[in-house]
């Protein structure tokens, strides 16, 4: 019996890209529901076999934006995942006044970017 490899799908996130002051564009890719890549495939033990049924798998709906500082947190606001290119988020944003010049986390659901903020 041959054993199938598990689809790995990993949402990534970039962080934001700056396009003029205080605005950004935040890209990410990978957030969906359903992928079956941590196992639990009824005939391998790992991922799906041939015999299983394909999960349903569904762009993000209400995905959350948030930028963290130090022991600041600010939500810039949702997205949901495009459908084509499937479980790509984009979103423009207005960054917060309270971010400082140095490194800062954007979050998007389970996916993380460090990046830098300008002076």
């Amino acid at each position: 019996m041959q054993r199938r490899k598990a689809a790995r799908r990993v949402a990534r996130l970039a962080g934001p890209v700056l396009l003029v002051a205080g605005l950004a564009f935040v890209p990410g890719e990978g957030f969906f529901h359903g992928c079956d890549d941590v196992g639990g495939g009824s005939s391998s033990g790992l991922g799906r076999s041939s015999a299983d049924p394909a999960p349903d798998v569904t762009p993000m709906r209400n995905v959350d934006l948030v930028v963290t500082q130090g022991s600041h947190r600010w939500t810039l606001g949702t997205a949901d995942a495009a459908a084509k290119p499937f479980g790509h988020v984009t979103r423009l944003v207005w960054l917060p006044e309270g971010l400082h010049p140095g490194r800062a986390m954007l979050t998007a659901g389970m996916a993380q970017a460090t990046f830098t903020v300008g002076h």
